[in-house]
């Protein structure tokens, strides 16, 4: 009976300690790096578009992870009505995180755009983060596809949009 459990104990010894191998762990796919997640929240203004003209909006940027990877330059973006192949720059060249208050206006985006504040239905604040090695993580990524349309690509992971207090653009619309 003794030599029966110290068999067995050798035998699930031998099993732990060759079941596992370094080269077991899978490596990560090419093409996955780390990033930068940017995190807005609005501290004063108007929450939609009913008044484009007279709209004004305050808001805070951050890094959601604030002990990871730092973007060596930030720059504020603003899209309308879903067109990423036009965007503009509201603020360039912000080298650190977080920035206290940033402050657009209806009359400011209208300028940039040189359009009425009829042609705006939906305004779409991000950010464009420059990481240190040089590759710049766009907020409205896009491309064409075969048929000359555009084509959205979602610029973060969809979980990213679910963690708690994130928000990596600010979305206004015509009520």
């Amino acid at each position: 009976m003794k030599k029966s459990v110290t068999l067995i104990l050798m035998l699930l010894a031998v099993c732990i300690f060759s079941s596992c191998r370094k080269n077991d762990n899978p490596k990560l796919p090419d093409g996955i790096e780390d990033g930068v997640l940017p995190k807005f929240t609005q501290t004063a203004g108007d929450e939609d578009l009913s008044n484009v003209a007279t709209f004004t909006s305050t808001f805070k940027l951050e890094s959601y992870f604030p002990n990871a990877l730092k973007p060596s330059k930030v720059d504020i973006v603003v899209a309308i009505n879903g067109d990423y192949t036009n965007v503009k720059t509201i603020a360039a060249g912000i080298t650190s995180l977080p920035v206290a208050s940033t402050t657009v206006t209806g009359a400011q985006i209208l300028q940039l755009f040189g359009v009425t504040a009829a042609d705006v239905e939906v305004l779409e604040i991000g950010a464009d983060c420059t990481l240190p090695d040089g590759k710049v993580s766009k907020a409205f990524p896009y491309y064409i596809d075969s048929n000359g349309h555009m084509q959205t690509i979602t610029p973060y992971a969809q979980n990213a949009y679910s963690l708690p207090g994130s928000n990596p653009e600010l979305y206004y619309q015509v009520p």
